[in-house]
């Protein structure tokens, strides 16, 4: 599978989660890491998710939803994504997952809480570039 990073880089500008270039912040897309989970209707992104791993903890980041798409299509987007980074979860030796959620995503947070997760803390998320 080729490296999706340019992909993934060119359909989130602007949208509000990585809305981080206001700050003066830029992103590298160029490095190749397998670690986007990304899913595609008829050719187009409509969905990414960033899995960070770091056994014994798994983390779902920066989920980002094309906010064209219905939300039946959000809610099966979101629901292959929960069990797909389980599975690679599971798979590298992590025994539970966590995420940030932010508040502009109510449904990611209640699909969690419907298949048992809950709520850690509350924070913010701060971004530096390096």
């Amino acid at each position: 599978m080729p490296y999706e990073g340019p992909r993934i880089a060119e359909w989130i500008k602007g949208k509000p989660i990585f809305d981080v270039e206001r700050h003066g912040v830029s992103f590298d897309w160029t490095r190749e890491v397998c670690s986007w989970l990304i899913a595609e209707q008829d050719g187009k992104l409509i969905g990414v998710v960033l899995l960070l791993v770091g056994p014994p903890l798994g983390m779902f980041e920066n989920l980002v939803l094309d906010p064209e798409c219905s939300k039946a299509t959000k809610s099966r987007v979101v629901a292959m994504f929960l069990e797909m980074g389980y599975e690679i979860f599971r798979s590298l030796g992590c025994s539970a997952a966590c995420c940030f959620i932010p508040d502009a995503h109510d449904a990611w947070r209640k699909m969690l809480r419907k298949r048992g997760a809950k709520v850690a803390y509350r924070g913010e998320m701060l971004v530096k570039e390096l």
